[in-house]
């Protein structure tokens, strides 16, 4: 439950984190939306893609703490 609970906050700063990076690498003046949407920001564009970031981030840290119990 816990890494349920981690991944929404990380996917939201690693969503903000890569849009302004790479906006500000390919200098685009406003933020760029990863991975939908590029520069040209509908609402359905930030909810998927948030959704993808979150479910990426939630598979990533229920694996990492089903291999740190094992470990254990």
């Amino acid at each position: 439950m816990f890494g349920l609970a981690l991944a929404f906050p990380v996917a939201l700063l690693t969503y903000g984190i890569v849009g302004i990076g790479i906006a500000r690498a390919i200098g685009v003046g406003r933020f760029y939306s990863v991975p939908f949407g590029a520069e040209h920001i509908d609402d359905w564009h930030v909810v998927v893609s948030l959704a993808v970031w979150t479910c990426l981030w939630a598979a990533l840290i229920m694996w990492l703490l089903s291999h740190r119990r094992g470990a254990a």
